[in-house]
């Protein structure tokens, strides 16, 4: 959970269930040992040489980190030459028995550690890129939608309609990806509607476990956050009004949600942006390491007889349109 705050490890591992447990992890960490038990057919010697240099692994980086945490408090700290002293002589130690368990150990399932290490620190190196080129891509479009973002200054809101065409729009907070949703419904459907719902539900996650102050500043922040439209949205001729919760499961609360504001806004059609951008993004790799709580909100909200549309938001100049010339050569080196 821990590695996936950082975004090292899929975000969904740090997730917890209904019962309050990062129940993925805990799965994950199962299915992981299962997977090594039969592999190694559990011979005890290939699985204490693998416990035993992950081990002490994680002992030097720990004193690693310890020894150049008292490096750089070394102006603030008075005893940091005798503390730096013995974290440094700690990593000398662990890394020594490191490396020579790894030599003398390694025809005897040592290479099996590095194999299963490596690729663990490969796939990390992997889910980090990928988070990274995300929030590139969610900040590319908040350049893109600044200059087409109307003024956010308080302006008087029309009126609440209730038996008006309402448009309930699915955020996460106030990001680039919200303001051109809500920019592109009033482009694909101008003047149609009436009001404007913005429904957001934070996503307790295990690092707010540890006490009910961060659990009260996160819900507080997420309001905070989804009234930022109101002003863009009275600037489009919407009344906008804000829905917000939270919980461990994004898609139980936004059903929740939903219903509520079908109750109110008889007339109401459902919406959610999603990011599209270069091919290279996508892949396996992307479509696992997201929740996609809209396709599943948008599966349950048809049974109900709501419709969701999912609007996609391209990121980057809009690619052209394959020619007749295209094809032609397309074919011809075929």
């Amino acid at each position: 959970a821990t590695m996936a705050h950082d975004q090292w490890l899929p975000r969904r591992l740090s997730h917890l269930s209904l019962r309050l447990v990062t129940a993925d992890g805990v799965l994950a960490m199962g299915i992981g040992a299962a997977l090594i038990l039969v592999g190694t057919r559990a011979r005890v010697d290939a699985l204490v040489v693998l416990y035993a240099i992950n081990v002490f692994v994680t002992f030097t980086l720990s004193q690693l980190g310890m020894t150049v945490h008292w490096w750089r408090v070394r102006k603030s700290e008075r005893r940091w030459v005798r503390k730096l002293t013995i974290n440094g002589f700690g990593t000398f130690l662990t890394a020594a028995i490191l490396i020579l368990t790894l030599a003398l150990k390694f025809d005897e399932g040592g290479w099996i550690t590095v194999l299963i290490t490596g690729a663990l620190i490969g796939l990390c190196l992997q889910v980090k890129r990928h988070y990274g080129k995300v929030e590139a891509a969610i900040e590319e479009l908040e350049k893109q939608v600044g200059p087409r973002t109307p003024p956010a200054q308080p302006v008087p809101a029309p009126a609440r309609d209730t038996n008006a065409p309402t448009a309930v729009l699915l955020v996460k907070g106030f990001d680039g990806l919200g303001l051109a949703t809500l920019i592109q419904i009033q482009e694909l459907f101008p003047n149609e509607f009436r009001n404007i719902v913005f429904a957001c539900v934070g996503e307790v996650d295990s690092s707010m476990l540890k006490s009910h102050e961060e659990i009260e500043a996160f819900e507080k922040k997420i309001a905070d956050d989804v009234r930022t439209y109101y002003d863009y949205a009275a600037h489009l001729g919407l009344h906008p009004e804000t829905r917000t919760g939270i919980g461990p499961d994004a898609v139980h609360e936004l059903q929740r949600i939903s219903l509520e504001v079908a109750e109110t806004f008889p007339r109401v059609v459902f919406f959610a942006g999603k990011l599209v951008w270069d091919t290279t993004v996508e892949g396996f790799l992307s479509r696992f390491l997201h929740n996609h709580t809209a396709l599943e909100l948008q599966a349950w909200l048809q049974l109900y007889g709501y419709s969701l549309v999912i609007l996609p938001i391209r990121v980057g100049p809009p690619l052209r349109p394959p020619s007749r010339d295209d094809e032609a050569s397309a074919a011809a080196d075929s």
